[in-house]
């Protein structure tokens, strides 16, 4: 979990430095507004990308996120001086159903 925003840009540019250095947002649609009074919201988007099909060593993708993935991404919002700032982020996978993240098989 990544905390501070020094952190959060480093992580980011390495990962855009190498496995998202080719991606592109193939589409992205606000799924949900919601305001949480005057000041504040609560955004959700679903979101598609495409990404290089090799990755550094380090990252952990599953094969399902490779070439291309679905994400649901949540930002609050607050409103400073007229103007709205993300004031904290979310980025989920989202995994097709066929895909068994499980680590526990059944035995037959």
């Amino acid at each position: 979990m990544l905390k501070g925003r020094a952190a959060f840009a480093a992580d980011t540019s390495r990962i855009h430095e190498t496995f998202y250095k080719q991606s592109k947002i193939t589409d992205s649609n606000i799924t949900e507004l919601r305001f949480l009074g005057r000041d504040a919201a609560l955004v959700l988007v679903d979101s598609g990308i495409t990404a290089n099909t090799e990755k550094p060593d380090d990252f952990q993708f599953q094969p399902h996120q490779l070439n291309h993935r679905r994400t649901c991404l949540m930002f609050v919002l607050t409103k400073q001086a007229g103007k709205w700032l993300v004031v904290a982020g979310q980025n989920t996978d989202v995994v097709p159903p066929s895909v068994n993240l499980s680590p526990l098989q059944k035995k037959p």
